[in-house]
This record gives C-alpha cells, sequence and structure tokens, in this order.
C-alpha cells in the first residue's frame, strides 16, 4: 500500500496494514526511507508480508541489521526492479520480506 504522510506519526501509522505496521514504524525510526508496504496473503498485493524502501547499496544490510536486532522474523533481503505498465523498469530499490505479519 502506497500512501502519503497525514499530519502525525500516529495517523500515519494507522494507514498502513496492521500486519507490517510495527516493521514499518521501526525501520522509519532508524531512518529507512519505506515507500510501500503490505502484510501480504489471500486478499492483498503480496504473498509474504513485506516492507519496500529506498537506498543505496548498503541501505539494504542497514534495514537487516535494524530488523534483526528487534526481533523481527526475517525472510528475505531483496534488491529489486519493479517494471510499470509500460514496461519500464524502476529501481533498483530495497525490500524486506518477514515470515509472517507482525503481532502474530
Amino acid at each position: 500500500m502506497t500512501v502519503d504522510r497525514p499530519q502525525s506519526r500516529d495517523e500515519w501509522l494507522a494507514t498502513l496494514d496492521p500486519g507490517v505496521a510495527r516493521y514499518v514504524d521501526v525501520l522509519d525510526a532508524a531512518g529507512i526511507e519505506t515507500y510501500e508496504s503490505c502484510e501480504g496473503g489471500p486478499g492483498h498485493s503480496y504473498a509474504e508480508p513485506a516492507v519496500r524502501f529506498y537506498g543505496v547499496r548498503g541501505e539494504g544490510f542497514r534495514a537487516l541489521a535494524v530488523a534483526l536486532q528487534h526481533g523481527f522474523p526475517v525472510r528475505a533481503v531483496r534488491r529489486i526492479w519493479t517494471v510499470d505498465e509500460d514496461g519500464c523498469p524502476h529501481g533498483p530499490d530495497w525490500e524486506l520480506a518477514f515470515w509472517r505479519a507482525s503481532g502474530c
């Protein structure tokens, strides 16, 4: 889910899927520039809980370190390129995928 930030941090966090809100909150507080997230599963855009974020070569590993320090169930750290409907690739960006949604 891609969203523009409302006025307060609490309002912004309330707009996120509950299953990834904690992951996004911690990553954002650590200075990781997230831009898309989804708790995954049936009816969702992603098959698994995941958070996408911007950053240079080492940013994915910094985000991985933050996630692991908080005990998050990280499944994968990925460097990704997305492709728009016109076939134009964008990226690379980063993605952290999780074994389960937060709070599970």
